[in-house]
C-alpha cells in the first residue's frame, strides 16, 4: 500500500460516510504522525512498533499539548493501524497496546427547571424561535441535527423526532409536547426560515444570543464535529 493514510481517509469517506470535518481532523493528526516518523528516520508505516508510538506521545507531551489532544491523536493513529491490519498492510496494530493519557472526568452541568422556563419565556423571538429553543432543551439534539430537520421528520402524535446524526445514523428522540400552542414541528422549518442564516452556525449563533439576552444563563449548545 503506497499511501496508507490516503487509503484510510478514503475508507472513512466511502465506507464510513464520515463528515468532511471528521476526515480533515484525522488527516491533520495522521500527517503530524507521519512527519514525526520522517523526523525519526522511520518513514514507512509498516516498520512502526509500539515503542515508536510511545515516543510520539512523549513528543506530544513535550510540546505542551493537553491530555485530551494527545488522546485524540493516539486514537487517530490507532484507528488507522486497525484499518491497515484488517487490510493486511501491516501484520498487527502497534498502537493497540499503547495506553493513552488518563483523562479527568467532568461533571455534566445542567440548567434547572425554573431557569429553563425563564429562558424560554424571556427570550424574545417568533414562535419558530421559541420552538427551536424548546426542542434544543427538551431533546438534547445537536444544533447541526436540528438545523437539518424537515417537517416529515416530526411525529406530532408520538412527540418524537427522526434525526440523522453522526455517520448518517438515524435515531428517534422524544421531543417536548406543545407548550402554549407551539410544537416541535415549528422548529423543523429552521432550515427554511427567512431573514436569518438558517444553517448550523446561524441557528447556534441566534440561540446563544437568546440565552445571553435572557437573565437566566443558557444551556450549553452542543455542536457536532462536523457541524
Amino acid at each position: 500500500m503506497t499511501d496508507p493514510v490516503g487509503a484510510f481517509l478514503r475508507y472513512l469517506a466511502v465506507e464510513k460516510d464520515a463528515s468532511v470535518h471528521t476526515i480533515r481532523s484525522y488527516q491533520v493528526d495522521l500527517e503530524q504522525f507521519r512527519a514525526f516518523l520522517t523526523g525519526q528516520g522511520e518513514g514507512a508505516f509498516a516498520a512502526v512498533d509500539s515503542r515508536t508510538i510511545r515516543a510520539y506521545l512523549a513528543a506530544l507531551h513535550g510540546r505542551g499539548l493537553d491530555r485530551a489532544t494527545v488522546a485524540r491523536k493516539l486514537a487517530a493513529v490507532r484507528s488507522c493501524y486497525r484499518f491497515l491490519a484488517r487490510r493486511g498492510a501491516v501484520r498487527r496494530n502497534p498502537a493497540r497496546q499503547v495506553r493513552g493519557p488518563r483523562l479527568g472526568r467532568k461533571l455534566v452541568s445542567f440548567l434547572p427547571l425554573d431557569e429553563s422556563l425563564a429562558l424560554l419565556d424571556r427570550a424574545a423571538g417568533t414562535r419558530r424561535d421559541q420552538a427551536i429553543l424548546e426542542l434544543l432543551y427538551a431533546s438534547g439534539l445537536r444544533v447541526s441535527e436540528l438545523a437539518g430537520l424537515d417537517l416529515d421528520d416530526v411525529d406530532r402524535d408520538a412527540c418524537t423526532v427522526r434525526v440523522l446524526g453522526k455517520g448518517r445514523k438515524e435515531r428517534i428522540v422524544p421531543s417536548a409536547r406543545r407548550r402554549r400552542g407551539r410544537s416541535s414541528s415549528t422548529s423543523a422549518s429552521a432550515g427554511r426560515g427567512r431573514g436569518r442564516s438558517s444553517g448550523t452556525h446561524g441557528v447556534a449563533g441566534w440561540a446563544s444570543e437568546a440565552c445571553t439576552r435572557s437573565s437566566a444563563g443558557g444551556p450549553g449548545l452542543r455542536g457536532s464535529p462536523g457541524a
